[in-house]
């Protein structure tokens, strides 16, 4: 039951201010425009429009249970957690099958302080779906950090964080291992998933999130568990996929769920820089005297690939794009990706692959632990700069050779519209936001960069 601070976040609104409703409508199916409306005023932490809005689609369709369940969330983030409730109540009510209600109800009554209704929603929510992540992770955060410690077990919390992450890793849930470690009396081991945490934000540009994390990192240091108060609140994700429901006479899950973020302490805002140096790098295999680098394969099967693997950052443009073209002579598919972060600067970021599931991801970064890479995080970011699509090996090498030279060496992935040619993209991110520098620097080198899925 953790998460962010209710101050609006200035990537949040910058993602509202740039990406129209209409982004938001192609990510939840099936609903009106209005709905979608709402949902954007929700993710842009502009509660009371949203609360508006959903109040008029509840109007015009009493039995919208959906458009109960999100003015819930607004009500939630607000911090009016007995009207979120009852929005909860009387959407589970007008539909059952709206199981992540229960999650966010039961989040609702643990940041009140019952916590035995928080326990009782998660409970059920579990025995209808056992495999629901958001719900594991949350039954986890609460058996780790409650108050009472009549509703704390590290054990079970333990068990429950490793299944959440089993089923998907985001930085949420390797914050609740952390401190299910933490828990435990393993403070070293949280301390250091602590700051895989802190360095998962740092490179997806969510700079406005890290104060809680730091303050997190530094019990753990200390020897110390971590423990909730009364005074959590969150905000929304950047990204609010479709509601998990279940089917009323099958009782089967049909489809993803919408995660509710989940409670933390209140905090003032404070614009953290990166914990990272430029020393921060994996321990690389010997490279070959002399040799030039060697042709990355790009995805032989068609499709889109989100995931990549995360290993090191460094604010010198020309020491990152050396480090890649290092990987590069042992055949391994590294890549830079820039990113600017207002009070910190420049980030020259590199990752490792592309890959099409979580799991192909996680199967990767094993290997690369067991080379000793001293970071594998894996992260969705399902955004790149394309520089182009060729079919032409000697445009396509001249083009990348000219990346190379401006320090943004690229990488191949097939054009799933076009077998035969290859998209030539630079760099990943989590939106469609990317850094104004590396769309004028492209532009004025002659090439007509533009933002795509990879």
């Amino acid at each position: 039951m953790h998460g962010q601070k209710k101050q609006p976040g200035l990537i949040f609104l910058i993602v509202f201010l740039a990406i129209t409703p209409l982004v938001y409508c192609e990510r939840v199916c099936g609903e009106s425009d209005l709905t979608q409306q709402g949902i954007a005023f929700l993710k842009a932490q502009r509660f009371d429009e949203a609360i508006n809005v959903f109040s008029r689609v509840i109007k015009a369709d009493p039995g919208n249970a959906k458009a109960v369940y999100y003015r819930g969330m607004a009500r939630y983030y607000k911090g009016d957690l007995d009207p979120a409730i009852a929005d909860y109540t009387i959407a589970l009510k007008k539909d059952p099958g709206i199981i992540d209600a229960y999650t966010s109800r039961g989040v609702a009554f643990f940041r009140k302080g019952d916590y035995q209704r928080a326990q009782k929603d998660l409970d059920l929510i579990l025995k209808k779906n056992p495999d629901n992540a958001n719900a594991i992770n949350q039954k986890a955060w609460m058996l780790a950090v409650c108050p009472d410690p009549r509703y704390r077990d590290g054990k079970k919390a333990l068990e429950l964080s490793k299944r959440a992450i089993n089923i998907k890793t985001t930085p949420n849930y390797l914050d609740t291992l952390a401190a299910v470690y933490a828990e435990n009396g393993q403070y070293q081991e949280a301390a250091r998933v602590q700051r895989k945490v802190i360095a998962l934000l740092t490179q997806e540009e969510r700079l406005d999130r890290l104060d809680i994390y730091l303050e997190r990192l530094k019990k753990y240091e200390a020897g110390e568990p971590w423990r909730e108060d009364n005074e959590r609140i969150d905000t929304p994700e950047t990204e609010i996929p479709e509601l998990e429901t279940l089917e009323p006479e099958t009782s089967e899950t049909v489809e993803k769920k919408t995660a509710p973020p989940s409670p933390s302490p209140k905090k003032t805002a404070v614009a953290a820089a990166p914990v990272v140096t430029q020393t921060q790098k994996p321990v690389e295999k010997k490279a070959e005297s002399a040799s030039q680098p060697k042709p990355v394969a790009p995805p032989t099967i068609s499709g889109m690939y989100p995931y990549t693997i995360f290993i090191s950052t460094y604010q010198d443009p020309k020491v990152t794009k050396n480090k890649v073209l290092n990987l590069r002579k042992n055949g391994d598919p590294a890549f830079v990706s820039h990113s600017y972060f207002k009070d910190s600067g420049h980030w020259y970021q590199i990752f490792f692959g592309w890959y099409k599931s979580i799991a192909d991801a996680n199967t990767a970064a094993e290997k690369l632990q067991k080379r000793n890479f001293r970071k594998t995080i894996v992260v969705k970011k399902p955004y790149a700069v394309q520089a182009g699509i060729f079919s032409s090996k000697a445009t396509l090498k001249k083009m990348e050779t000219g990346l190379t030279a401006l320090n943004y060496p690229a990488y191949q992935i097939p054009d799933t519209n076009e077998p035969g040619k290859i998209r030539l993209l630079i760099g990943a991110y989590s939106t469609e936001i990317v850094p104004d520098k590396l769309i004028e620097t492209l532009t004025t080198a002659g090439f007509e960069p533009k933002v795509v899925r990879r």
